[in-house]
């Protein structure tokens, strides 16, 4: 027990867990508090709004995201990746890339109001939402700069403390909006997140005007274009695997199908908000393993990460029924089952990363909008065949087989097309193993065991075992080699 207990403190001390975890908490509690709002604010918004408004709010939500990455042409992403350059002209690249967006929005806008009456017939919005569209945008922008900026100044703690406090205030101001307005009520919200959104965009701007220099250095346009544009598809594609098969529920099972997968989908995609942090936290290590070649540091720790994302999944797949009884009312409790199938998606989902990292880090980028548009159309089809036959639950194997898709065509292009270095697929294959006899297990208790007490238990004494099926080897104690 002591040799535990001085193993524990010995991985506290590392660099691992000192420094990567210490982000990691910072990106999770970002992430549950913001997932919490999306909880809250369904509540409330629907007692608030009628359905015509508070569909016109999200379809205004959809587009604002799709315009936000055509607009600026996906500048900011960019930023990220040049700071791992270690180049003293990184403060021009960034007020280069700033200039440039700002003409693009300036350019866009007046575009916008020329064609006003066209685009409010196109988007089925009034022209007022369109005219304030490009404003929100560029809130947006201002966000992803500030993001990408110090998220590679390690500075966690400061994107969580702004997320959070922007995410709350947009949402209370919205609701006050709301309660004042007689008529377009939706307006409430969309004038929270401008008003609480300006004010943020200038304290951020204040806090990356020493990493800025104001002037346009076209030297900078190749490496920001080259990069940034291939990734646009690759950034549309993921609102056609997070979005389209909703629609396209709607579309030909009604609205009631699409609320039930919807509900289920957003507890399975939890799993999704865990091991986003939790990689975000650990890409400027990524890169910086990269820079000094130090392969072994990065497999040992990928494999690391992807275990205890493993560990997330199984209690996610035993325990996330019992979360969405906890969360809703019994007319929802029958898409619950499908719950396990989106968390099996999202982990290879998962596995996707440790590949797109590799093959954005050698400028190849092309490839992952590539592969990430052949997913999202193959979950088109699937969803196009399938829904109609099999209703909504139809749609949960049709992104799980995308992510698959997804997840092995990154593998084979980083390793067999562009001769890129690669996670080992031991690494990735061995937990992965793991997790899917853990999952038959569960799978064949609640078959032949009927009593449900009894499951649960049998189910808590199986996530005890994959935890330390999955991660016992990192507290045992070390070998003399070691």
């Amino acid at each position: 027990m002591t040799s535990l207990a001085q193993h524990i403190t010995r991985l506290r001390n590392s660099t691992f867990f000192s420094e990567t975890l210490s982000h990691f908490k910072n990106y999770l509690s970002t992430r549950i508090a913001t997932q919490a709002i999306s909880f809250i604010s369904i509540p409330v918004l629907t007692r608030l709004l009628s359905p015509e408004e508070y569909g016109t709010y999200n379809v205004f939500l959809s587009y604002t995201g799709l315009f936000s990455v055509l607009l600026t042409l996906n500048l900011s992403s960019a930023v990220g990746r040049y700071f791992y350059e270690n180049k003293p002209d990184f403060r021009s690249f960034l007020g280069t890339v700033i200039i440039v967006n700002t003409i693009q929005l300036v350019v866009s806008t007046v575009a916008f109001l020329f064609i006003l009456d066209r685009l409010s017939s196109w988007f089925s919005l009034p022209p007022l939402v369109i005219m304030i569209m490009p404003v929100v945008i560029l809130i947006v922008l201002v966000d992803n700069l500030f993001q990408q900026l110090f998220q590679g100044l390690k500075e966690s703690r400061k994107i969580a403390v702004v997320t959070i406090w922007r995410t709350y205030l947009t949402f209370g101001v919205g609701v006050v909006i709301v309660l004042l307005l007689a008529g377009n009520r939706y307006l409430g919200l969309i004038w929270g997140q401008i008003i609480i959104g300006l004010v943020v965009s200038v304290y951020l701007l204040h806090q990356m005007r020493p990493h800025i220099s104001w002037k346009l250095e076209t030297g900078h346009l190749r490496y920001i274009f080259s990069y940034s544009i291939p990734l646009i598809p690759y950034t549309l594609s993921g609102i056609i695997l997070d979005q389209f098969d909703r629609i396209m529920i709607n579309s030909y099972s009604g609205s009631a199908s699409a609320g039930l997968y919807s509900f289920a989908y957003n507890i399975g995609m939890l799993l999704n908000v865990f091991s986003s942090a939790l990689y975000q936290a650990w890409m400027p290590n990524f890169f910086e393993y990269m820079n000094k070649k130090d392969f072994s540091s990065l497999n040992v720790n990928a494999e690391r990460m992807f275990r205890i994302i493993l560990l997330a999944a199984v209690l996610l797949i035993y325990f996330g029924q019992d979360i969405g009884q906890m969360l809703a009312g019994r007319n929802y409790y029958e898409s619950l089952h499908i719950v396990p199938v989106i968390v099996l998606g999202y982990v290879f989902y998962a596995i996707f990363p440790l590949y797109a990292w590799s093959m954005g880090y050698g400028y190849r980028t092309l490839w992952v909008s590539f592969i990430v548009l052949a997913a999202g159309i193959v979950n088109i089809l699937l969803n196009r065949i399938l829904i109609p036959h099999y209703g909504y639950e139809a749609a949960a194997y049709a992104t799980l087989a995308s992510f698959i898709l997804m997840a092995l065509m990154a593998w084979v292009t980083c390793r067999y097309i562009l001769n890129l270095y690669t996670t080992p697929p031991s690494a990735i294959l061995r937990p992965l193993a793991v997790l899917m006899l853990f999952t038959v297990a569960a799978a064949l208790t609640q078959l032949f065991i009927k009593g449900p007490v009894i499951v649960f238990f049998i189910k808590i004494l199986l996530a005890i075992g994959s935890a330390y099926a999955l991660l016992g080897k990192y507290l045992r104690p070390p070998t003399v080699e070691q």
